[in-house]
């Protein structure tokens, strides 16, 4: 399972290397790495998530003449880059989605294991992120609990 938080930097030419507590679990693997829904960071997927995203992506009808389907085609598919983890856990974020999550050379950068996924963030950008979060997680807890309550209760 992908969890926790960790702070690593990228080299001078964008590189990083995954904490090592993923190296079991991912390497030898192919992933993915693509813009964040909405956010200005990073989220690396495995191949296999990703596949089974567009498949859900994809199954819905006339996915081709939606425009939120189209809208997200944009974000995660186009910027999106196939890469293997090898035994180093090292790889290069691509120059484009560095811009886009605003990752300068030799930045400390936060990674964080959402079970599903691994997002990166700029160090900065991520406590200015996780600061105004935690002004309204415990409302958004409660809610999500109450939702997750309803639906097991239909």
């Amino acid at each position: 399972m992908l969890s926790g938080q960790f702070e690593i930097i990228s080299d001078e030419k964008g590189r990083i290397s995954l904490p090592v507590k993923f190296k079991d679990e991912l390497e030898g693997r192919k992933m993915v790495i693509t813009k964040g829904l909405g956010l200005k960071c990073l989220s690396i997927y495995t191949k296999e998530t990703f596949d089974v995203m567009l498949e859900k992506l994809y199954s819905s009808s006339n996915f081709t003449f939606n425009e939120e389907v189209s809208a997200l085609q944009r974000i995660l598919i186009a910027p999106s880059v196939e890469f293997e983890v090898d035994k180093t856990q090292r790889f290069l974020i691509p120059q484009s989605l560095r811009a886009y999550a605003e990752i300068a050379p030799k930045s400390t950068l936060v990674v964080l294991g959402l079970v599903d996924r691994l997002e990166i963030w700029e160090k900065d950008k991520y406590e200015e992120y996780d600061a105004e979060n935690q002004k309204t997680a415990n409302e958004r807890a409660r809610g999500l609990f109450n939702l997750l309550e309803m639906k097991s209760d239909a």
